[in-house]
């Protein structure tokens, strides 16, 4: 074999082409991205290269074109090419663990639920976990090498060591993401009494039940839905995400500024008495 036939061999095997699809994609809707960023696993302490990190910075306005104050969204991506046939078995979401993972964090967290939206009904924003009635929980495939799965670990070890080891500030978001190159090769099932397996055609989520060592030796269990999607779905999901999970969460810190306002007004007054 010639050097050329070596290299495409290698490039066809390696799947780093959607890496890149990926990240040009993102960029051009106005993400900022990190490739092939290490971090150290949770669960055997060793170092591991993860495949893109994503961010964009909202920013909110009070009574004036100057912003008074951002969110980030922090997308964690694994991207993986789905060579054998995989079958996922949907089961319905539990609507009340559901809101409990949109509501995981600093922005949401301790306020009431109907801040994520209400499906079946008109609303203006409704935060995308709560947009599908199913969700994955478990996955089987034909060959021996198991792509979702381990992006699936991928993704949610990375997104726990970057929250837990860096000062991420309250106002930041995570989403743990796998990008597929198409949904071809992926079939779904649900119960153990559907007659046949039909084609997956759309982003679905897997859930996770998770637990996983932290720094004082203690073991957290913790609950996760992991998005996937295909590569020709990425931009979809992206507009979602902007038109409704940015609205309430944008929508709630524009709240949350205003009555900081008001509190610190009225302790200003308090103390010239």
């Amino acid at each position: 074999m010639n050097p050329l036939d070596k290299a495409m061999e290698i490039i066809a095997k390696s799947g780093h082409d959607l890496n890149f699809k990926v990240k040009d994609f993102l960029q051009s809707k106005g993400w900022e991205i990190e490739m092939s960023p290490h971090y150290v696993d949770v669960v055997t302490g060793k170092t591991r290269e993860f495949d893109i990190i994503a961010k964009k910075e909202f920013k909110v306005y009070a009574f004036s074109h100057n912003p008074v104050g951002s969110i980030l969204i922090k997308l964690f991506i694994e991207c993986k090419y789905i060579k054998d046939t995989t079958v996922a078995w949907f089961t319905p979401k539990d609507f009340g663990k559901v809101k409990k993972i949109a509501m995981d964090n600093h922005l949401l967290r301790h306020k009431e639920d109907i801040l994520l939206g209400t499906p079946n009904q008109s609303t203006d924003k409704l935060h995308h976990y709560l947009a599908s009635n199913e969700a994955v929980t478990l996955v089987d495939k034909a060959g021996q090498y198991d792509p979702i799965g381990e992006a699936k670990y991928g993704t949610l070890h990375a997104l726990i060591y970057f929250s837990e080891n860096f000062n991420n500030g309250s106002h930041v978001i995570n989403f743990p993401l796998i990008v597929i190159d198409s949904y071809r090769n992926l079939f779904r099932r649900e119960g153990d009494d559907d007659p046949n397996p039909t084609p997956i055609t759309d982003s679905f989520q897997l859930e996770v039940d998770y637990s996983y060592p932290q720094q004082n030796n203690q073991t957290t269990r913790k609950d996760f839905l992991v998005d996937v999607t295909s590569y020709g779905d990425l931009g979809k999901y992206v507009d979602y995400l902007e038109a409704n999970d940015v609205k309430i969460f944008t929508g709630q810190l524009h709240w949350d500024l205003i009555q900081q306002n008001k509190r610190d007004r009225s302790d200003y007054r308090n103390s010239s008495r």
